[in-house]
């Protein structure tokens, strides 16, 4: 749960920068559990953050959303499930701007 701390009413800029490497396995050998709490950290995280921050950063009309991810959203063959967490996001990042 967030809370707001007493007196602190302004956000200028949120950086999401949450990551977990996750299973580093075949897909049939991966943990069905571990995948959903990599994809979980990775992109909804990101995501319920974002939603829970937007309107105080809105209330000052700005809305400086930084989404962090790296070269493995373009297919490093050593962290596929990250990868697949953080080329979720890079895509999400791209509509979601256009609607606030």
């Amino acid at each position: 749960m967030l809370r707001r701390s007493a007196g602190v009413r302004k956000l200028d800029i949120l950086v999401n920068n949450a990551g977990v490497m996750g299973p580093e396995t075949p897909l049939l050998e991966q943990d069905t559990d571990e995948y959903v709490q990599t994809i979980d950290t990775n992109f909804i995280g990101v995501y319920r953050i974002t939603k829970a921050l937007l309107p105080l950063m809105l209330e000052r009309g700005l809305k400086t959303v930084v989404m962090v991810g790296s070269v493995g959203s373009q297919g490093a063959s050593c962290c596929a499930l990250y990868g697949i967490a953080k080329f979720a996001l890079h895509g999400s990042a791209s509509f979601d701007c256009s609607v606030w």
